[in-house]
Formats: structure tokens, sequence, C-alpha cells
């Protein structure tokens, strides 16, 4: 989870002085602190809980609980990682116990899934090792769309979709789904 300079200020803040007082400081009292007003230290509170960082009941003095890493609720939103992609084509699958949460991002995650790419085979389409592909799986591609397609072998094939496509083995095999984009981490 990435923070701000300004939000990892107000959490530290936050954890020292309910370490200290055993109760959660004001909006006031954060902002004295950091001087800076309480109507920014409001905009930074509503930021880290809308990354699930802390939580809070609006119009509550002392009510900002810090979340633990990995305390907060699944998403509805989350969605299952598939498998893995390799270059040469070969695929693993599996048990779906592997989500990503693309809630705050895509409009109907119940019409996608995710697949992480493997090696670098795919760098001509700026992919690379570990990225996640987000494929919608009921989306009509269009002419130039990046689509997954599976052959009879069950080996996955990336190409760019033509209404006539050409004599070219990666246009063979059955629409698995249109590649809306992808997403990767940097360290």
């Amino acid at each position: 989870m990435y923070f701000t300079k300004r939000q990892l200020e107000v959490l530290d803040f936050i954890r020292r002085y309910r370490a200290r007082h055993r109760l959660a400081p004001t909006l006031d009292e954060i902002a004295a602190e950091l001087r800076v007003t309480k109507a920014t230290i409001l905009d930074h509170v509503k930021a880290l809980e809308a990354k699930g960082a802390v939580r809070r009941t609006p119009h509550h003095a002392r009510s900002i609980e810090l979340i633990a890493e990995g305390e907060a609720p699944p998403s509805s939103n989350a969605l299952p990682v598939l498998g893995e992609l390799h270059g040469d084509g070969t695929s693993v699958f599996f048990d779906r116990s592997e989500t990503f949460d693309l809630g705050r991002w895509l409009p109907d995650p119940s019409k996608l899934h995710l697949f992480r790419v493997r090696g670098n085979a795919f760098e001509s389409e700026n992919l690379a090792d570990g990225d996640l592909l987000v494929i919608d799986r009921v989306r009509t591609p269009i002419d130039g769309d990046l689509v997954m397609r599976m052959n009879q072998d069950g080996k996955i094939s990336l190409s760019h979709h033509a209404r006539q496509p050409a004599q070219d083995s990666s246009y063979a095999g059955e629409l698995r789904g249109v590649v809306l984009g992808s997403i990767r981490r940097h360290h």
C-alpha cells in the first residue's frame, strides 16, 4: 500500500497518541501537531480510510481506529487470480486462493478475471514477468484490441483482434477475453 509522506506522519501521530493516552486523537489535535488545518487533516484521514489504513465514525470525536495490515474486511470486488500465463503458451491454473481487489477502479468486476504473466515473451506488448492482465470475458473485441485465445492444445496466446484474421497461428483458437489492461507493482 502506498502512502504519502504526510499520510505516514498522520498514521505515526495517531499510533503514538493512542499508545500514550489510550484513546484516539481528535482532528484538531492531529492538525496542531502537524501544523496544518483541521480540513487538511480530514482530507488525509478520508484518504487513509479509502486505503484501508484507518476507520472512523463520522461526526464522532476520537473515533479514529488504526486497522492492522490484513485486518480489513474482504471486498466484494476482489477478483480471483485464475492462473499464470507463461510466454510459451502454457498456463498453470490455481485453486482461486489468490485474489486482487479492483473494486475502486473497474465498473463491473463480475465480468473480469486476472492472469499473471510469467516470463518476458510478451515484452512487445509492454508486459513483464509478474504483471496481472485484466481480462474482460464478455466484452466483444474490436479491431486492434489485445485478446486472449486458447488453442486446441490448451495453450494460451495473446494477439491483436482483427475481423479478417491473417493466416497466423496466434489468431487460431477460442476467444477467452479482451485484455483491458495490466497491473504492475513497482517496488
